[in-house]
C-alpha cells in the first residue's frame, strides 16, 4: 500500500475577516482574509500558533453558518493542540486551498457557477464568495498537513480543471521543486484562463471543456512531449473524479508511471439533474461546492449499493477482476463470455455476478434487441470505485469483512465472542498477527492520528523518557515522536525480559480498539510490567464531522464483540489491570490521551 507522506500541522479554529474581494476572473472569485488570528493568538487560555500552509496543495476548511445560528455558536471546540467537531445543524463546512498566504493575509479563489448569490445553482459556499464585502466575517481551520514532495523529480506534470488551479497557480508562484512544470489545465472558456507564473522552462496547455467532462484532461495529457516522461517525472492531480480515471489510466499503463509518482485527488463529483441532492442527506459536501478547491458540483451516491445481494456481487466483482476487465475505455462493451475469459472464470458465474450488477446500475447492459448476451459497460460510479483506493477498501478490505461478519453476529453473540472470531476462527487482533497485509490495513486506518500528534507531544513525559510504541497507529505516532527527539525502543526488545527496566513509557496507539475484552485486560496487565506509564491513545467518541456513526458502531461490535469504548471504560478497564489514571488530555476528533501510572488492583470492566 503507498502512502503519502506529509508533515502534520496543529489544528486551530480561526475567525478572520475579509479585507478585499476581486475576481481574478469571470469564473473565479478572490477573497482575502486577515486578522489577528492569522497570527499566533490566545483563546480561552491556550497559546494557539500562527497559520502555517507549506504545501501548494493544502486545503483549510471554512465554516460557515446556515443563518439559523451565529458563527460563533457553529465552530467546533479549540483544544489546546486541535480541535473537537461539536454536532451543529447551522454548521457548514467546505474545503478550499489557500492560493497565497503571508503573515497578514490568506487569499482563497472560489470557482463561481452562478450569477448572483440567489442563483438557484449557488452552493453555499459560493453564495457566500458573491455576497463578500470587505468585514465579512469567516472562520477556516487547518491545514492539518502538507505534502512532502519527491525532491527527485526532473519534471513536474500538473493536472487539473478550474477546481485544481489554485494550487496548480500556488505551486508556479512558490516552484517548491526547480524541475520544469508541465501544467494541463481544463476550464470551461477562454475568459477562464489566468495569468500564470511561467518560467521560461515551465509551460502551461489551456483546454477548454465543459466542467467535469471526462475524458478532456486524458485526450490533453496525450499531448504532452514523450521526453517529459523519460526521466523521473512527478504528476500532481485535483479535478472532477471521473475525469482523473483515464489520466490515471494513461500514467500507469501507457506511461508506466508507479504510484508513488502520482498524487492524484479527485477534488470534486459531478452528479446526474436526476441525482438526489447530498445536502439534503446531511452530507459533508453540499451542491456547488469541491471537496478540496472549492468548486464544482455535488459528490455523487455513493459507490456502494445497499442491496445486500448487489454489494456481494459488486465485492466478487472487484475480487475477481470483473470490473477490471471492463475498464477499457474506447470499446462498445465486452460480453460475459468475453469477461470470463479475461478473468478464467466460468461463464455462468460471470453472468449472474454481471445481471446483478446490470440491475443495480452499476453497470450497463446493451446490445441488439433481443441478445441474450448483452455488451457490459462500467458506469460513472464502478469508473470512480475502481479509481478510489478508500471505496475500494470498503468492499475488500477490514470493513468489507467486518460487514460479511456481522451474519454471524447472533451466534457469535449467544457464544460470547465476536464475530470476527465466529467467522474467521480468530480475533481481529489474532488474524493481523498472522497476516500482514491485514495488519498493514489497520494502520492505514490509524493513520488520522498523525494529524493529533501534537497534543501527545505537549504531555510532560518526554524529556529523557526511553519510549515504547505499539498498535495499529504506531506507524505514525512513533516517528512523530523521534521527530521530536524522543528516544523509541523496538518493541521486540522492550518485550524481552532483560531490557524490560530501560523502558519508562509505553505508548499505545489505537491498540484497544482491535481487541476483544479479554484481549485489552491481558494486554494492560503486562504493560505493568514493562514500564511505570503506560499512554493509552484511542477514540472514545464519535467524530461529529463524521458520518455513519450507528452502522460503524455496529461494525465495531462485530470486529471485537463490544461498541467503542468510552473514556470511562478505559479508565476502569486500566485501573483492573493495576494502573492509576494520572490524567486525560482531549486530542481532537474524539481521540483521546489516557496516561496510566502503575497502582493497585481495582474494580474490573
Amino acid at each position: 500500500m503507498t502512502r503519502r507522506r506529509f508533515v502534520a500541522h496543529p489544528l486551530v479554529v480561526r475567525r478572520l475577516t475579509v479585507l478585499a474581494v476581486r475576481d481574478v476572473t469571470p469564473r473565479m472569485r478572490r477573497v482575502t482574509l486577515g486578522g489577528p488570528e492569522l497570527g499566533a493568538f490566545t483563546r480561552d487560555g491556550a497559546d494557539l500558533p500562527a497559520f502555517v500552509s507549506t504545501g501548494f496543495d493544502d486545503h483549510v476548511k471554512i465554516v460557515l453558518t446556515d443563518g439559523a445560528a451565529p458563527l460563533d455558536a457553529v465552530l467546533p471546540r479549540q483544544l489546546p493542540h486541535g480541535i473537537e467537531w461539536t454536532p451543529h445543524p447551522a454548521r457548514i463546512d467546505r474545503d478550499y486551498t489557500p492560493r497565497r498566504v503571508t503573515a497578514t493575509e490568506l487569499d482563497l479563489d472560489l470557482v463561481l457557477h452562478s450569477d448572483g448569490p440567489s442563483a438557484t445553482g449557488a452552493g453555499p459556499a459560493e453564495r457566500w464568495a458573491l455576497a463578500a464585502r470587505p468585514g465579512s466575517e469567516l472562520a477556516v481551520v487547518g491545514p492539518k498537513s502538507s505534502t512532502v514532495l519527491p525532491d527527485d523529480a526532473d519534471h513536474v506534470v500538473l493536472v487539473a480543471d478550474e477546481t485544481g488551479l489554485p494550487a496548480v497557480g500556488r505551486f508556479l508562484d512558490e516552484h517548491p521543486l526547480p524541475a520544469p512544470v508541465t501544467a494541463v489545465v481544463t476550464v470551461a472558456d477562454r475568459t477562464a484562463r489566468q495569468d500564470l507564473a511561467l518560467r521560461e522552462v515551465d509551460r502551461v496547455l489551456w483546454v477548454e471543456a465543459e466542467p467535469g467532462d471526462p475524458d478532456a484532461l486524458a485526450t490533453a495529457l496525450q499531448r504532452v512531449d514523450d521526453a517529459v516522461w523519460a526521466g523521473r517525472p512527478f504528476v500532481w492531480g485535483g479535478a472532477e473524479s471521473r475525469a482523473l480515471l483515464p489520466v490515471r489510466r494513461h500514467l500507469t499503463r501507457e506511461r508506466g508511471l508507479a504510484r508513488d509518482r502520482l498524487d492524484i485527488t479527485g477534488y470534486w463529483h459531478r452528479r446526474s439533474p436526476a441525482a438526489p441532492d447530498p445536502a439534503a442527506a446531511g452530507t459533508s459536501v453540499a451542491a456547488g461546492t469541491s471537496v478540496a478547491a472549492g468548486a464544482g458540483t455535488a459528490p455523487a451516491e455513493a459507490a456502494a449499493p445497499e442491496a445486500p445481494v448487489a454489494w456481494l456481487a459488486l465485492r466478487s466483482a472487484l475480487q475477481l477482476g470483473v470490473l477490471d476487465a471492463l475498464d477499457e475505455p474506447g470499446r462498445a462493451g465486452l460480453d460475459a463470455a468475453s469477461v470470463a475469459a479475461a478473468v478464467d472464470v466460468d461463464r455462468g458465474v460471470v453472468a449472474a455476478v454481471l445481471y446483478v450488477l446490470a440491475e443495480a446500475g452499476l453497470v450497463t447492459a446493451t446490445g441488439p434487441a433481443g441478445t441474450d448476451a448483452p455488451l457490459y459497460r462500467l458506469t460513472d460510479t464502478t469508473r470512480r470505485l475502481l479509481a478510489d483506493d478508500h471505496e475500494r477498501d470498503e468492499l475488500v478490505g477490514p470493513s468489507a469483512d467486518a460487514v460479511l461478519a456481522l451474519g454471524e453476529l447472533a451466534a457469535a453473540a449467544r457464544a460470547g465472542r465476536s464475530a470476527w472470531e465466529q467467522r474467521h476462527g480468530a480475533t481481529l487482533a489474532a488474524s493481523a498477527a498472522a497476516d500482514p497485509v491485514l495488519a498493514d490495513e489497520l494502520s492505514h486506518d490509524a493513520e488520522q492520528l498523525a494529524y493529533l500528534t501534537p497534543g501527545l507531544l505537549a504531555l510532560p513525559l518526554w524529556d529523557g523518557a526511553r519510549t515504547v510504541v505499539s498498535g495499529p497507529g504506531a506507524a505514525v505516532v512513533r516517528p512523530a515522536l523521534e521527530a521530536a527527539g524522543v528516544g523509541c525502543v523496538d518493541i521486540e526488545s522492550a518485550d524481552r525480559a532483560d531490557v524490560v527496566e530501560v523502558v519508562d513509557v509505553v505508548v499505545e496507539a489505537a491498540t484497544l480498539a482491535v481487541l476483544t475484552d479479554a484481549e485489552a485486560e491481558a494486554l494492560l496487565t503486562a504493560r505493568a510490567d514493562a514500564a511505570p506509564v503506560l499512554v493509552l491513545v484511542e477514540q472514545v467518541r464519535d467524530d461529529a464531522l463524521g458520518r455513519g456513526h450507528h452502522a460503524e458502531a455496529l461494525l465495531q461490535v462485530a470486529r471485537t464483540g463490544r461498541p467503542r469504548r468510552s473514556d470511562l471504560e478505559l479508565a476502569r478497564a486500566a485501573r483492573h489491570a493495576g494502573w492509576q489514571v494520572a490524567s486525560t488530555h482531549d486530542l481532537g476528533w474524539g481521540v483521546e490521551a489516557l496516561v496510566l501510572r502503575r497502582g493497585p488492583h481495582g474494580s474490573g470492566w
